[in-house]
């Protein structure tokens, strides 16, 4: 007899409550990844460690990573700002949502490039094999020219399963399920 495979771990609350990608991150400036958070700034560092998260999964220099000011319109809704929680909560959703984006992309490029998604790395952005650089960038994938596989990827619901890279490593896509969509 086998065992199941263990359930997958729950999303962070916050991103259980905010889950579709549009509602964190937006590629539509070429060479900036704007995110958002619900957690406002105000002197414990808190948007320069969620952007720091987002630059780190998302494989792009930090200087690429914009945090935009938190709206009750258009940020997600994660209750209050109270200190060290603040990266816990929101830094583990951020981590969540860029790593689910970061796949999307990669499996977008590896079908416009025939590739394995596998095979496929990100360096500042830059879809990547192992001969170089593609000419594929999260921007160009995301963008109105975008394959129909990526240019949907605002709509798509964060799904649980995601496995998520080792802390620090540059690795190779890992593929999660599908996800189901809403626009922002």
């Amino acid at each position: 007899m086998s065992t199941p495979p263990p359930a997958p771990p729950p999303l962070p609350a916050t991103l259980a409550a905010n889950p579709v990608l549009s509602a964190w991150l937006d590629f539509s400036h070429p060479g900036v990844v704007t995110i958002f958070t619900g957690k406002v700034e105000y002197g414990q560092g808190v948007w320069t460690a969620l952007a720091q998260v987002a630059a780190e999964e998302l494989d792009v220099d930090l200087r690429r990573v914009r945090v935009a000011p938190v709206s009750t319109a258009t940020s997600p809704d994660e209750g209050v700002t109270s200190g060290s929680r603040s990266i816990e909560e929101s830094g583990s959703a951020l981590r969540q949502a860029c790593a689910q984006a970061r796949h999307l992309f990669l499996a977008a490029a590896a079908d416009r490039l025939g590739a394995a998604a596998g095979a496929l790395g990100v360096t500042d952005g830059e879809i990547t094999t192992d001969a170089g650089g593609t000419g594929l960038t999260y921007w160009s994938l995301a963008g109105p020219a975008a394959p129909a596989g990526a240019a949907c990827w605002t709509r798509r619901r964060v799904s649980p399963s995601r496995p998520r890279r080792p802390h620090g490593g540059r690795s190779r896509a890992a593929a999660p399920p599908g996800w189901t969509s809403r626009t922002r």
